[in-house]
C-alpha cells in the first residue's frame, strides 16, 4: 500500500509456488486502448515483452513463444526457454486458456499479466483484496499449472 498526500493506492501480489520452470511472462492481448482506439502491434505485445529480474540479472535471452491457436490470438508470451515452455502449451491447454480468459480481460479471473519466475507463478492487482476474486484467480493459476504439467510446489525457502 502506498499513500501519497490524501490518496491511497492499493496493490497486492497473488503467487503460487510451482515446480521448476524457465522464466516466462504471458500477457493478455489488448486490442484497444483506454479510449477504444486500436493499438499498434508493438503496444499489443504488452508488458510480457519486458524480461523479469532473474532473466536480466542472469543475462538470459528473452524470446517470444508462439502459442497454439486460439491462445496466440489472445495472449503474448516470452521466455528464457521458449522451446520448453511451448511444449507445455498443447492445443487443449490453449483452448482451456482462452475459455477461462473469457471475452473481457478486465472481468476475468485469468490475470492480464502472469509471470513465472524463481519457482512462482504470480500476478499483481491494483485494488483492495476481494476474497472472492482472489480465490478465483488462484484457481485459474492452479488450473493452468496442472494442465501445463507444472505441479504446484512448496514455496522455496531461503537459507
Amino acid at each position: 500500500m502506498v499513500t501519497a498526500s490524501t490518496t491511497t493506492i492499493y496493490e497486492h501480489r497473488i503467487e503460487v509456488a510451482t515446480s521448476p520452470l524457465p522464466a516466462m511472462k504471458m500477457c493478455r492481448r489488448l486490442h484497444e486502448g483506454f479510449m477504444g482506439r486500436p493499438l499498434t502491434q508493438a503496444q499489443a505485445v504488452g508488458p510480457a515483452g519486458n524480461p523479469p529480474a532473474t532473466a536480466v540479472r542472469e543475462r538470459l535471452d528473452w524470446l517470444p513463444i508462439r502459442l497454439p491457436e486460439p491462445a496466440n490470438r489472445e495472449f503474448t508470451a516470452f521466455s528464457t526457454d521458449p522451446t520448453a515452455m511451448a511444449r507445455s502449451f498443447t492445443r487443449e491447454v490453449a483452448e482451456w486458456l482462452v475459455d477461462e480468459a473469457g471475452p473481457n480481460p478486465f472481468q476475468s479471473p485469468m490475470p492480464i499479466l502472469l509471470t513465472f519466475e524463481s519457482g512462482f507463478a504470480y500476478t499483481t492487482a491494483s485494488q483492495r483484496i476481494d476474497p472472492k476474486h482472489l480465490l478465483a484467480v488462484v484457481d485459474v493459476i492452479l488450473g493452468l499449472l496442472d494442465r501445463m504439467g507444472a505441479t504446484p510446489a512448496q514455496p522455496p525457502t531461503s537459507a
